[in-house]
């Protein structure tokens, strides 16, 4: 919520999910969409300008943010545990806590176009799978 806040656009903040903060939240000024089938969650990755990932705890993998990004949608992130491996990198991956940075990358990040590296694109990992059932079947 600072770095949104800090980053200084006019867009709205936007949660997907829910928890205990949800009241907190919707007080701060921010929308909590409420838990989101896939459907769901696909349509608010393709339509937000960006997505904001400050993971507090070192992800193991953060697909959320994977799964962002081959949609299109820039991913503003702390660079916590296995981000780094899916991530483009700077200047929207920050150093873990950084809030000042995180926001420098979601103004940086909005507006820009975003894809994931070669190796998790559709068409890598399905070759490598079909070349995987390959080896395995044969």
């Amino acid at each position: 919520v600072e770095a949104h806040r800090q980053a200084g656009l006019d867009l709205p903040l936007v949660f997907a999910g829910t928890g205990s903060a949800r009241g907190a939240l919707e007080a701060a000024g921010c929308r909590v969409t409420g838990w989101l089938d896939r459907d769901g969650l696909s349509g608010w990755y393709r339509s937000a300008a960006a997505l904001v990932l400050p993971s507090r705890w070192q992800e193991p993998f953060g697909i959320v943010g994977l799964e962002a990004l081959s949609m299109g949608t820039p991913v503003a992130a702390w660079d916590s545990g296995g981000i780094a491996e899916w991530h483009p990198g700077a200047p929207d991956l920050v150093p873990w806590g950084d809030v000042g940075g995180l926001a420098g990358a979601l103004s940086v990040a909005v507006g820009a176009s975003a894809s994931p590296h070669l190796e998790f694109r559709r068409e890598s990992l399905m070759a490598r799978l079909e070349a995987l059932y390959g080896r395995v079947a044969g």
